[in-house]
């Protein structure tokens, strides 16, 4: 086998199933928007940075995009909702 074909295969063979993906995301998700103190975010989000950075099969970029993709548009709906429902102290 040439090398570019058993690595790729070598890849292949760590990702996780979709749904497992699909369940640590819900589950990293509760974690971070469900919990109201901010040092947990913040805590979740550093250590999986790092592990995009430190990892081979994890690019910065696609890390990046994943997190925007999925945090962005929970964050602006959830400023959003907190902005008309709840303005501030009455």
């Amino acid at each position: 086998m040439p090398a570019t074909v058993l690595h790729r295969e070598q890849q292949a063979t760590r990702r996780w199933h979709p749904a497992t993906e699909i369940i640590v995301l819900a589950c990293a998700l509760l974690l971070v928007f469900g919990i109201p103190s901010p040092v947990v975010p913040i805590t979740i989000i550093g250590a999986t940075l790092i592990t995009a950075t430190v990892s081979p099969t994890v690019r910065l970029r696609s890390w990046v995009i994943g997190v925007g993709v999925v945090c962005l548009p929970t964050l602006l709906v959830l400023c959003v909702v907190q902005g008309l429902f709840y303005p501030g102290a009455r």
